[in-house]
């Protein structure tokens, strides 16, 4: 005997497919990779710590990005930054600032819109590749 199943029943097996964006945001993952070089304060300022000004310049910029998606999340607010939010969060110079922000897009890290960058959710994870030192 052949069993057929209704629309309604193949829909259910698709609705495995979707989560919430809470669920797609591993915030442990993101808390892991600000954790000992960035605090935050309750009125959104983002103050590095002396660790974060021994990484190199895309992993300052990252995590200055990540920062700002922490603050969305928590307090609300704009996600995206633009390069002289980041020169005022990482104290790099604009001239390193500029060409840092158009290679991690160029390699697929952040997106812009409007000259204003972010790290999505997608990209999490490969952020991720360049903020964890490898063993």
């Amino acid at each position: 005997m052949t069993e057929h199943k209704s629309a309604e029943q193949k829909d259910d097996v698709l609705e495995e497919l979707f989560v919430d964006r809470a669920t797609v945001l591993d915030q442990s993952v993101l808390k892991d990779m600000l954790k000992d070089r960035i605090q935050l304060t309750k009125e959104g300022s983002v103050m590095p710590l002396p660790q974060f000004h021994t990484l190199k310049r895309d992993q300052r910029v990252l995590l200055a990005l990540l920062a700002q998606k922490v603050i969305k999340i928590k307090l609300g607010g704009e996600e995206k930054l633009t390069p002289g939010a980041i020169v005022a969060i990482t104290g790099m110079p604009r001239g390193t600032v500029a060409p840092t922000v158009r290679d991690l897009e160029r390699d697929g890290y952040i997106r812009s819109e409007k000259g204003a960058y972010w790290v999505p959710d997608s990209l999490l994870y490969k952020a991720q590749q360049i903020l964890t030192p490898q063993k």
